[in-house]
């Protein structure tokens, strides 16, 4: 005779055939979120199964060794509200929402909004640059171009430091202008600590959370590889292939449509790895590259960042990329 396992707001429920609960166990919202989302079964679900010897059973959610069969369930829910009052249930959709909600933010997707928001202040950043160059650039030529740097640049404006270079004298501006001037680049130049703030943050949750990834490529690279993939645990499941390209999907949809060249790489161009290698050899090199990020990536996600083989995978790969020297 076959039972069907099926889950209900207030625990497990074995049903026959027939439709008629011939076994029930409650489980707190804890258990019971954790029931639905792993794969074993727990010792709650072991001790009811036990009991029910000489049946088929099988289960609407996957588990070991029990075969899925999705339907049934409707049924036992509406039967489940006869073992509950209303606000009973309501209370513990809210605790398992609450539950998942709390469980669904996790280190890996914390770098994926830091690097975002990073990316959004560099572009807020670089605009801010430009439109404050073409304020002064009347009233200090040539300045710019001696510093150099666009965060010293702002530094030396907000401080009224700002000075015409060479023979071309500057046009001076009124002192409101300036006044306003100076509070831009003194925004823009909060703006650029607050950038290097989530950064050092940034750096910090990558390190815990891709030891091996962020010992092989770098911390920056690392986020950027996340941010792209998404989530720690898309990267980790990519083959190395993916991994090559990732940043570069426009050049190879181009290539897929036969109108370019496949792309050698994405932004894993960014690793000293290939910044150092000869044009001509950067494909070779950005496979192999690709293969231990890959490796890393997979080792910080099965093993939760609690395994460290990035100096050995590191090894792997320099040894490899001498070989083709």
């Amino acid at each position: 005779m076959k039972a069907r396992l099926c889950y209900s707001i207030k625990g497990i429920v074995v049903i026959d055939d027939k439709g008629r609960v011939i076994a029930k166990k409650d489980l707190t919202p804890e258990q019971l979120d954790k029931a639905l989302r792993s794969e074993k079964l727990l010792s709650e679900e072991k001790e009811l199964l036990n009991k029910l010897k000489g049946y088929e059973i099988v289960s609407e959610v996957k588990k070991e060794g029990i075969k899925q069969e999705i339907s049934c369930c409707r049924k036992v829910r509406e039967r489940m509200r006869v073992f509950a009052k209303e606000d009973e249930i309501k209370q513990r959709i809210f605790n398992i929402t609450s539950l998942r909600f709390k469980a669904s933010l996790t280190k890996d997707k914390i770098v994926v909004m830091l690097a975002t928001a990073i990316a959004g202040y560099e572009k807020i950043l670089n605009d801010e640059v430009v439109r404050l160059k073409e304020l002064v650039v009347y009233a200090y030529p040539g300045f710019y171009e001696s510093v150099g740097d666009n965060k010293k640049f702002v530094k030396l404006l907000s401080k009224g430091k700002a000075k015409p270079i060479g023979k071309l004298e500057g046009v001076p501006y009124e002192s409101d202008f300036m006044e306003v001037i100076r509070q831009i680049a003194n925004n823009t130049y909060e703006l650029f600590e607050l950038k290097e703030k989530l950064e050092k943050l940034m750096f910090k949750y990558v390190r815990e959370v891709m030891p091996n990834t962020s010992y092989l490529i770098g911390e920056k690279l690392a986020a950027k590889l996340l941010e792209e993939s998404g989530s720690l645990e898309k990267l980790a499941k990519m083959p190395s292939s993916t991994i090559q390209v990732i940043g570069a999907e426009k050049a190879l949809f181009m290539h897929l449509l036969g109108k370019g060249k496949s792309p050698k790489h994405g932004i894993i161009f960014l690793s000293e790895y290939i910044q150092r290698t000869p044009e001509r050899k950067r494909g070779k090199v950005a496979r192999i590259l690709a293969l231990k990020i890959s490796k890393a990536a997979k080792l910080d996600y099965f093993d939760k960042g609690k395994v460290f083989k990035g100096d050995e995978i590191k090894r792997e790969l320099e040894d490899a990329l001498l070989k083709l020297s």
